[in-house]
């Protein structure tokens, strides 16, 4: 009896760790990044704009839970570039009733804390030590969500440990979101489409397609408005997630 015990142990962390492997490289891959041509100079105004950010996330029932954050921003010249300061001015949230009281953290939650961001000349978003700074913030998002799986129990039977890997499957779909692209401020206008298959255990797959979209201004190189769609795809399930960006004057 011990002996099956332990081979039950081993196997199940022996899911854990396909799992991780699994979402790494979803996590861990590049967004769909800025052209590698050279973009133009951007030529910020002087005054403060309207800076808004809408996540539209799709739920497990087909009901979606939509949030909206407006910003007031500045753009700040530096030796290298730009500092793009904000504070948060006004948040909708649109949600089921069932999920009422996450729908008032969010209300309650100020995200001004996002500012400042570093902006290279040509409008790129770049970290405190000069890099563009994506890949760094994935990496903590691998970090984090490998951590997480590695503290779960996952069910006894293949059945339920495969829902187990597709739900987290979904869910770093989402977490892709939480990083900027890296030209959303300034960004080139033709569409952009990344697909990545996966393969998860028990012979499954999953998928996950990003498209980008954005419109500019002529005049000063910045963004109007921008979108980007994130889809993951699993054994028969799929989930989207949605967001949209505005910049204009005041």
């Amino acid at each position: 009896m011990k002996g099956r015990d332990t081979v039950c142990i081993h196997r199940r962390a022996a899911l854990k760790f396909a799992l991780a492997g699994a979402l790494t490289p979803v996590l861990a891959s590049r967004p769909i990044a800025a052209q590698d041509a050279i973009p133009p100079l951007i030529a910020p105004p002087d005054g403060t704009m309207a800076y808004r950010r809408a996540v539209t996330r799709e739920l497990v029932d087909g009901q979606t839970f939509a949030v909206a954050r407006a910003f007031d921003v500045r753009f700040a010249p530096t030796s290298g570039g730009f500092i793009l300061r904000g504070a948060q001015s006004e948040v909708q949230v649109d949600a089921p009733s069932a999920l009422s009281e996450f729908a008032a953290l969010e209300r309650g939650r100020d995200e001004s804390a996002l500012f400042p961001i570093a902006l290279d000349a040509f409008g790129r978003i770049r970290d405190q030590d000069g890099h563009y700074g994506s890949d760094a913030a994935l990496g903590d998002a691998v970090s984090e969500t490998i951590a997480r799986l590695q503290e779960q129990r996952l069910a006894e039977n293949e059945q339920d440990a495969l829902a187990q890997f597709v739900a987290a499957f979904h869910s770093a779909g989402q977490r892709v979101a939480a990083v900027l692209p890296v030209d959303l401020f300034a960004p080139s206008e033709e569409m952009r489409t990344q697909t990545r298959a996966l393969p998860l255990p028990f012979g499954a797959e999953g998928q996950i397609e990003t498209t980008f979209t954005a419109n500019a201004d002529g005049a000063t190189g910045l963004m109007r408005s921008a979108t980007r769609q994130i889809v993951t795809r699993a054994e028969g399930t799929s989930r989207r997630t949605v967001e949209s960006w505005t910049l204009s004057p005041k």
